[in-house]
């Protein structure tokens, strides 16, 4: 409980309780048990391998010390495994206590962030106090955004089940979350949510014979949405830099999103260390480098002359432009310079700045390569699967919601996400094989 708690708090507290748990484990566990428990829980297993995976790759990464660091860091997809494995089987209800837990945890974290918002905002008049980056005060946007999601889920789990007689508390504090959830203004999380939420309540409501509630629900929710992210705000400004990358897809010179022109890089990483990976040691020293590779290209005239053709074929961009380009050579060819030269300033940003892949599976495949690629799509679409077979709600968000994740964050690359990743993945997983009758 402890350690749930500090999760979802991201306080030292989680560490020093998984402290406690390995020393627990390592004095009273019987390990050929252990060893026998392993072999038939495909899943465990599968963590298991996952790590050794990334422990051999230190064999073959030359920034040894990166390296050990890493792997440091990664250590609960390995012991956490080993330890809940070991632990006498929980029962549904054990379960859902500590999801609860973990959802008010979360809740709370959220209303300190909110009120220090609130005194910034009194020093500042600055209402962006309230949003994004300036919310948040020990993890990073992306993490508690992630974190919200997964409560408001719990949250309604649990009020679904009627576990507890007070569902209008529950009704309230899963509106509290979804308030927060804007605020942080993380646009992955927002479009989760987008997804998941007419999916839930017009089945909902379909399984009670009144969809038209489902479908009124749903409409409400998107034009209180919608108001929320159309009132001036760091949230409004990152909508329209959402609409604006794309609408100009296909157009360098438009767009401003940094994955775009990261995962050009990452691909090139992969292409030529795609079996093994470069190593869990080198992985972002050889990214790094290929920015500055990138940013150390000198404009040549076939690099221009390349440009001019890309600007030529894109109707979109002629369409934004001023046509007359088309006709006016050196104009068009002013226009490719500057493209060129606005390339070269993003790949030298991203070096200073030692960007990482911002995409789980490409990090993961360039680091441990097509193996380890396969082990996490595995992980994810495997338990994806019975949950749909078993209609179990929380963990098809759970999964659903870390998979989107995964598509513009390296997750694992912080300790944040590989405990919530692989501690609540491992608990979910225990509903299916491991309880005992609630």
């Amino acid at each position: 409980m402890i350690f749930v708690i500090g999760i979802g708090f991201q306080i030292v507290i989680y560490k020093v309780a998984l402290y406690a748990l390995f020393l627990n484990w390592i004095f009273t566990t019987k390990f050929k048990k252990v060893i026998q428990s392993i072999s038939s829980n495909s899943f465990f297993l599968a963590f298991i391998i996952f790590y050794i995976l990334y422990a051999l790759s230190f064999f073959w990464s030359e920034n040894q010390s990166f390296a050990i660091a890493d792997l440091v860091l990664k250590i609960p997809i390995l012991i956490l495994p080993l330890i809940m494995l070991s632990h006498e089987p929980l029962s549904i209800k054990e379960i859902n206590k500590l999801l609860l837990a973990f959802s008010l945890s979360v809740i709370v974290l959220n209303c300190y962030c909110f009120f220090d918002a609130l005194f910034n905002y009194l020093n500042t008049r600055n209402i962006n106090e309230f949003f994004y980056g300036s919310l948040t005060v020990n993890m990073h946007t992306a993490y508690q955004a992630t974190f919200t999601s997964f409560s408001i889920f719990i949250l309604v789990y649990i009020y679904l089940n009627k576990e507890y007689s007070h569902n209008w508390i529950f009704s309230f504090l899963i509106a509290l979350q979804f308030l927060f959830l804007f605020l942080l203004s993380s646009r992955m999380q927002m479009l989760c949510l987008s997804v998941v939420t007419p999916i839930f309540l017009i089945f909902h409501y379909y399984l009670k014979q009144k969809i038209y509630l489902g479908f009124s629900y749903t409409i409400l929710a998107f034009v209180v949405s919608y108001f929320l992210v159309s009132t001036p705000s760091v949230l409004n400004n990152r909508y329209k830099q959402t609409v604006s990358h794309i609408s100009s897809i296909g157009n360098d010179s438009q767009n401003s999103d940094p994955r775009k022109f990261i995962w050009k890089k990452a691909i090139d990483v992969i292409k030529y260390n795609w079996l093994f990976g470069v190593g869990v040691g080198d992985v972002k020293d050889v990214l790094v480098s290929s920015y500055s590779k990138e940013s150390s290209k000198p404009i040549t005239d076939h690099a221009v002359d390349s440009t001019i053709n890309i600007l030529k074929a894109n109707s979109k961009y002629l369409n934004t432009q001023v046509k007359k380009l088309t006709s006016d050579h050196t104009k068009l060819k002013k226009e490719s310079e500057n493209i060129l030269i606005q390339q070269i300033n993003k790949y030298k940003y991203f070096a200073k700045k030692q960007y990482n892949f911002h995409n789980q599976y490409l990090q993961t495949f360039a680091t441990v390569g097509f193996f380890g690629l396969i082990i996490l799509i595995y992980l994810l679409s495997h338990l994806f699967i019975v949950s749909i077979i078993k209609k179990d709600f929380i963990v098809s968000a759970f999964l659903f919601l870390i998979a989107m994740s995964f598509l513009t964050e390296s997750m694992l690359e912080r300790q944040a996400g590989v405990v919530f990743f692989t501690f609540f993945y491992l608990l979910l997983v225990m509903r299916f094989s491991l309880n005992k009758p609630a």
